[in-house]
Parts: C-alpha cells; structure tokens; sequence
C-alpha cells in the first residue's frame, strides 16, 4: 500500500487516514505480480456538525425494575459524528445503556443524550414508582370478572350474568317496564314473587354485590394503611376497588331496605345490611366482626361515601386503558347515585354533572344504530363483550332485546314500555 501525497492521505494496511485538504492517489500492488489498483482520495474540511438532538419521549414513568427505550433523532441526518454518549443524572434510581433505561428505585432521575460532536444535548425525566405489588393486576381483573359473569349470584340460571342481571330483574318490579306474551324469566320478579329470604333472588343479589365487596377487598389489603401508594397503576386499582365496593353498598342498600321512611326522608335509622371491611380501613377485629351484623342505613351510606371521595382522590387524572375500567367520571356518576338515595340533591347535581363533562347524547343516527359501541360518547363505562367473552342466553343482550335470540324475541317474554311512561314522552322525542 501506498500514497502519493501522504501529507493529505496516508495508508496502512488498507487503511486510510485523512490529514488536510487536498487530493492523493492510493495505490494496492500485487507484491507477487506487481499488478496494482488506485483510488483517488479527496480530503475536505466540510465535517458536519450536530445541530440538534430530539428523544422521543422528556418524560418516563416507571416501576421498580421496569424498562425502557429512548430513542434519540441527531439533526441533521448527514451530520458526520452521530455518536450519543447516554448518562444518568442518579444512578442509584436509573441508569442507562445505550438508550435502555433501567428503573432501580423510588425517585426521579434526568436521563441525558449528548451528542459527541459539540454539545447539543437532550434530557428525559425519569420517575421511579415504587413496584406495583405482586397480583394486582390479577386482582383487578377478577374484579371486573365478578361483575358481568355468569353465575355472580351462585346460580346456574341463566337469568344471574352479573351486576346487570341484578339491574334487569329488579327493574322488573319497576313502573317502567311491561312483560308480555310467553312467561318465562323475569316473570316471578315482576308479579313480586321473589321477595322471600327462601326465594333465589335475594341470594342471588346478596352474593352478586357482597362478591364484588370481597373483590374490593382483596385489592384494597394489598395495600398498606400507611399512606397512599404513589405509583399511577396502584393508585387507580386502589381507587377502582373503593369505588367498587361504594356501588356495591349503594345498590345493598336499596334492595334489602326501604330507603325513605313515612315522611319520604332517607331512611338513616333503618337496620341496613352488614359492612364488611379490609384490614386497611384500620378497624380493630372486634369492630369488623360488629359490622359484619346489620347496620344502619346511615352508617352503611357514610362508609359508601368514604369509599367514593377516596376513589375520586386516587382516580384523579387517571387515563384508563378502555371504558370497561372506572376512571374518574365513572367514579363522579356512582357518587351522584350514592347522593340521590340519601337525598343529598345539590352534591348529587355536581356530582352528575361532573361525571358527563366531554360526553355527549347519542343523536338520532347514534340511537337508531342500536347501543352496539361502548365507544360511543354517551358510554361512561362499559364492558365490550366480544364472541370469546358473551354469555350467550345469560346476558342482558338475551333478555332484553326483542329481535335477536334470547328470552326477549323468538316467541319468549318481551319487554315493553308501560303505557304511562310511553304517553309521558313528547311526539317530537326520536
């Protein structure tokens, strides 16, 4: 190997290194054969520089142990040095190689991507949660389960699918709703038929709502009582559990007690139905066996409204992942039904009108495609079955709708509007 102006271009090896500007002919000769090649080398002084460094992302939140990418964009794409040197402002809560953050433990750290040409650098703020504890999300999941399986209320009929079963067969009892034509379920709870402790129904909405309480429970007691936990993903299933077991409480309330007395005011002295407690709401074993008793109705709506104002602090700001998850305003629309049964009338208009802040009405095309999209912007929450997760015959699909197959078309028991109702509503009404 060789040049011929080594000054501007030397050679070794095959390797060639540029000195200052100018031109050089590098030459490889055979030493068997003295056959050669060249290679004309024009050195320049145009190194372009870094002008600017982007990540894609300035902020990452992380638990303890988690990972991440950043990935940084150097400008401009011709630059000449595109090297990033990567480092970590705390390496005791995360360090980082090659753009792989590495969450290590609870605080905040700034992750830097520094250009080697110059000093443009760009900067990531890192915050460390502490881990989200072992079955969580476990937990939640079975949460949401208990709401909308089949046989929530220890039965195997096919009128027990869940929180909605027990909305259905009760509204039955209702002014709203008319069964007509073949009896079939639904029937005994709309001719009161079903009122008895020995009949299935009371059974079956005891179990229904007291499961989900449980399931509250379990992911309440993951948790300790000291403080609430900082991480986004522990906080919302915290304040998903405590807006959980309110509802429960609520809709207990309603269906084993009278919730207005003779002079049509909440009910408050009423013996209600038992509270049962985790071992975060901080009671000693002796007061969580007493309320495992009757309460009363006073004492069980105070609890639900404890319950409710935690899930609103912790759901603050929470962005769920899909509407089958209570967020804030879920959480607004149970507090504004836990305010209506104890005729609290202005906390229970804030509440509702918090809780449809962003959402709208279906329109008249909306409403005559059918409720068919949870996404739809009238839809607070909702649980989007799909073909692997129906229940078939056991749904509220099947009892309800009158022209698909169930227990409310095909010859079975339709459900119509009473005459009342109907006559009440304007001509102009879609």
């Amino acid at each position: 190997w060789s040049s011929n102006n080594p000054t501007v271009a030397s050679v070794r090896a095959g390797i060639v290194r540029a000195h200052k500007e100018g031109t050089s002919i590098i030459t490889a000769m055979s030493v068997d054969s003295g056959k050669s090649a060249t290679c004309l080398v024009t050195v320049t002084s145009d190194v372009i520089h870094v002008t600017e460094i982007l990540l894609d992302n300035e902020l990452l939140e992380l638990s303890e142990g988690e990972t991440a990418v950043l990935t940084a964009t150097i400008t401009p794409e011709t630059a000449t040095n595109k090297r990033i040197l990567w480092s970590s402002t705390n390496t005791e809560v995360a360090s980082v190689s090659k753009g792989k953050v590495t969450a290590i433990t609870k605080g905040e750290t700034i992750i830097e991507a520094k250009a080697e040409d110059g000093n443009k650098i760009a900067t990531c703020l890192v915050i460390v949660y502490e881990k989200v504890p072992e079955n969580l999300v476990l937990y939640t999941d079975e949460l949401y389960r208990t709401m909308c399986a089949w046989n929530a209320g220890g039965t195997t009929d096919h009128d027990d699918y869940g929180i909605m079963s027990a909305f259905t067969n009760t509204e039955y009892m209702g002014g709203d709703i008319v069964l007509w034509g073949a009896q079939n379920w639904g029937i005994h709870d709309y001719l009161f038929n079903y009122r008895k402790a020995s009949e299935k129904r009371p059974n079956q909405l005891w179990q229904t709502f007291y499961s989900i309480i449980h399931s509250s429970n379990k992911i309440i007691d993951v948790f300790s009582s000291e403080g609430e936990p900082d991480n986004p993903i522990s906080r919302s299933a915290l304040g998903q559990a405590y807006a959980s077991r309110a509802l429960a409480y609520i809709y207990l309330m309603l269906y084993f007690q009278d919730p207005c007395n003779e002079a049509g005011d909440f009910n408050a002295d009423a013996p209600g139905v038992p509270v049962i407690f985790a071992a975060r709401d901080g009671y000693s074993q002796a007061d969580m066996n007493l309320h495992k008793g009757r309460n009363t109705l006073g004492f069980v709506a105070e609890q639900a409204e404890l319950d409710i104002n935690r899930a609103l602090a912790l759901l603050d700001g929470y962005a769920r992942p899909s509407k089958n998850m209570i967020d804030y305003q879920v959480a607004q629309g149970i507090a504004a039904r836990l305010y209506l049964f104890t005729h609290q009338w202005q906390k229970a208009a804030d509440a509702a009108k918090a809780a449809r802040a962003g959402y709208t009405l279906m329109d008249k095309s909306r409403l005559y495609a059918g409720f068919m999209n949870v996404e739809d912007q009238e839809v607070l929450w909702g649980f989007d079955h799909t073909v692997e997760t129906q229940t078939t015959y056991a749904s509220f699909f099947s009892h309800m709708s009158n022209d698909s197959p169930g227990y409310g078309g095909l010859n079975q028991m339709s459900k119509l509007i009473d005459v009342k109702l109907y006559n009440s509503i304007s001509a102009t009404d879609y």
